[in-house]
């Protein structure tokens, strides 16, 4: 019935597994659907990082050509980095204003703070992934500054003299 709406659908994996996955966006597929995103999802309130999977993330990319996203349920703005550094394009997580709020998934969820931090690291990692290196300009004024040089704090004339003399006595 969704798929006949027409409407975009994003499917969260849930407790899925990789077939089950597949199976549902063939179906989807398969009844003219608009799958638009494939979410993992740990079903966790909240996810350790012990079960954050983000190894799964690789797997749904394997299974599929649509965006890769990430259902996070784990309080914390690491998983959601981590992801995004990882090449996902969606990130879903609850908001609230106190964690000792009432409710199954206060605890599991971040608050106004964190989700601000949240964003700035995700601009920051996508700004990052953007630039295949740095400008060259700016590594050359850096190089005079920290490049590699030579200095000493012996009398050179002394070390040069010692090795000389004892490079004379070495045969190869």
């Amino acid at each position: 019935k969704i798929s006949a709406t027409k409407k975009p659908m994003l499917i969260s994996s849930g407790l899925s597994s990789i077939s089950d996955l597949q199976n549902s966006l063939a179906f989807c597929e398969q009844k003219g659907g608009q799958v638009d995103a494939l979410f993992h999802c740990t079903t966790m309130y909240p996810t350790p990082p012990e079960n954050y999977g983000l190894n799964r993330l690789k797997a749904l990319q394997n299974i599929t050509s649509k965006p890769i996203g990430l259902s996070d349920h784990s309080g914390e703005i690491y998983a959601g980095i981590a992801a995004v550094a990882m090449g996902i394009k969606y990130l879903e997580t609850h908001v609230v204003f106190d964690k000792n709020m009432f409710g199954p998934d206060a605890s599991s969820s971040l608050t106004i703070d964190q989700f601000k931090t949240l964003v700035k690291g995700v601009r920051a990692i996508e700004t990052a992934m953007q630039q295949a290196h740095t400008d060259q300009d700016q590594t050359t004024a850096l190089q005079i500054v920290f490049g590699k040089s030579l200095s000493y704090n012996k009398d050179l004339q002394k070390i040069f003299e010692y090795v000389e003399t004892n490079l004379a006595s070495i045969t190869i």
